[in-house]
């Protein structure tokens, strides 16, 4: 019953972009729109976890070597309060979501505005093509 539902359900389509109503249902997947702050959500999420654990293990370390060395680098040149400590930990969440969430967001608007783009110039070439025949009988 499940998978009934499942194949009669169609991919979103971005109505905006023009030439991707034509496409195959498997393909319309591939070019619908990302969702800007979902992206962003995700990306700043993985990044948190990332800086985080990061500063953590710098923090359980006793050497000053490695993991240690490098999130101080970080903290020191670009992210203000990151630092191999506890405290750094939750920073390292702060920063992390955020830059992530930036990053990411930016990301799925540069993807969406491609994909917007590339239909708009394979579809202006077809109309071009089109036209380049009536054009040259005038001629």
């Amino acid at each position: 019953m499940m998978r009934a539902h499942q194949e009669e359900h169609e991919p979103p389509v971005s109505e905006e972009i023009p030439g991707v109503t034509e496409l195959p249902p498997v393909h319309r997947v591939v070019v619908a729109a990302v969702v800007k702050s979902a992206f962003g959500l995700a990306i700043g999420t993985v990044m948190a976890l990332w800086l985080g654990g990061l500063a953590a293990l710098s923090a359980m370390a006793s050497t000053e070597q490695g993991a240690v060395t490098f999130t101080w680098l970080i903290g020191t040149n670009f992210l203000p309060g990151y630092e191999p400590s506890w405290s750094g930990v939750f920073v390292g969440l702060v920063w992390g979501f955020a830059c992530g969430f930036v990053l990411g967001f930016l990301a799925a608007l540069a993807r969406n505005r491609l994909i917007k783009f590339f239909f708009w110039f394979l579809a202006t070439r077809e109309r071009l093509a089109a036209n380049r025949t009536v054009l040259d009988d005038l001629m």
